[in-house]
């Protein structure tokens, strides 16, 4: 036991000294004790979760600055083909790409956490907002010979409004440009 720590034998004559003393219900405040107990423990595993998150990013962010920062050693030394420059800046362009589409993700994650410590979430009606997005992509589903149909009834959801109107978005554009039939 650490030393910190004490005993349950020391806990129970601390609380029964505490309920005399001050009038309080031990077995409310040993209820008190444990939650405070369970808190501590969330708070720790929410901590190893976001160090995770971070280690993870990290890695990923990692990943095409090492290719990009490859490439373009390459073709600033004068070791490449001119040949293979398109090729090389082609590699470069698409992993960097890549990278901004990562930082917009961890952008987003962002957004949402403040979304949901602040408060933004309204009471949305699903089904109008799937709605919205479908007629915002209309036109190029037009374009590409692609029919988006709706159906279903009304759903109301606890959301961020921003949030649901640019994932609805999303799908339905990703839908629509990959489409293959």
């Amino acid at each position: 036991m650490n030393q910190n720590q004490i005993s349950p034998a020391q806990l129970e004559l601390l609380l029964k000294m505490a309920g005399k003393q001050l009038h309080i219900d031990p077995q409310a405040l040993r209820r008190q004790l444990e939650r405070i107990g369970e808190d501590r423990d969330r708070i720790r595993d929410l901590y190893r979760e976001k160090q995770d998150f971070f280690n993870n990013a990290t890695h990923e962010l990692k990943t095409p600055l090492t290719t990009i920062s490859g490439y373009a050693e390459l073709i600033q030394s004068g070791m490449t083909e001119p040949k293979d420059i398109p090729v090389f800046a082609r590699k470069i362009y698409n992993e960097s790409r890549r990278l901004l589409k990562l930082i917009e993700d961890i952008m987003h994650l962002s957004k949402l956490d403040e979304g949901f410590a602040a408060g933004c979430l309204r009471r949305v009606d699903l089904l109008e907002a799937a709605r919205t997005a479908v007629e915002e992509n209309a036109e190029a589903a037009g374009d590409r010979n692609v029919t988006v149909r709706l159906t279903g009834e009304s759903v109301f959801i606890n959301a961020d409004p921003t949030l649901l109107d640019e994932m609805l978005r999303n799908v339905i554009e990703n839908g629509v440009k990959y489409n293959r039939l």
